[in-house]
């Protein structure tokens, strides 16, 4: 167990399911291998004695931060002046001072504004970026390259995610409705209808598929102090 003071923007497990990847408020991301931690146990995390590796970014707000398919890098977007970037960088590499190691990281230009959610495929082929400037990003992971975009949103891009068989890309924003689309090329598969209500737009927050099928679990709240409406709903799709 780690007790976690400052705030944290987003949590994700490695894909061997054996490291916990922590992004922390700013500019500072940290791994934990959870076979190492202390069961029973409370640790502050304000040293963070039990990371494993401790990175700071010099320049730039870190949004997220996800492993690769092997778990060999890490990939994280960030945003400096304004632009949502990528950062991929090795695991073990970086130069490190007082404790922290500012990852060397290769970057890459991918939206004009901030990049809020990021979703690998099952498959490990493709990844997804959702942003600020309401665009979905489709990328290939082989070579680090936007492939397709879907651009059917007029806000911005709250959650992305890809179906169980990597087949399909969902995404959701303050528009009505999520939309899901083709992973391969972003063209149009269909929109999926919520009706939650007391809000006052017809978006989602969070987007979650089934690993198992072709059902898609949206999540939303009107305000902060009232329990998300989660709607599950079962895609149908005609050969």
């Amino acid at each position: 167990r780690v007790d976690v003071q400052d705030s944290v923007a987003d949590v994700r497990w490695s894909h061997a399911g054996q490291q916990l990847v922590v992004t922390h408020g700013e500019s500072s991301i940290h791994v934990y291998d959870v076979r190492k931690l202390k069961m029973g146990q409370a640790r502050s995390s304000s040293d963070r004695s039990d990371a494993t590796h401790k990175y700071r970014f010099g320049k730039g707000l870190v949004e997220t931060c996800m492993f690769s398919p092997s778990d060999k890098c890490l990939i994280a977007s960030t945003t400096k002046g304004g632009l949502g970037e990528l950062s991929i960088w090795d695991i073990d590499s970086g130069t490190k001072t007082m404790g922290m190691v500012e990852p060397k990281a290769t970057v890459y230009p991918a939206h004009t504004g901030p990049i809020y959610s990021l979703s690998f495929s099952p498959n490990g082929k493709r990844f997804a970026t959702g942003a600020s400037d309401s665009i979905v990003g489709l990328w290939d992971t082989q070579y680090v390259a936007c492939t397709h975009t879907v651009s059917r949103s007029s806000q911005f891009v709250r959650s992305v995610c890809f179906s169980h068989d990597s087949a399909l890309i969902a995404s959701c924003s303050e528009d009505g409705g999520v939309d899901v689309a083709s992973a391969a090329t972003g063209e149009l598969v269909g929109t999926v209808g919520l009706n939650v209500p007391n809000r006052p737009f017809g978006g989602a927050d969070e987007l979650a598929f089934s690993p198992k099928g072709y059902m898609l679990a949206c999540a939303r709240s009107p305000s902060r102090s009232v329990a998300p409406a989660v709607t599950v709903a079962r895609i149908r799709i005609s050969r």
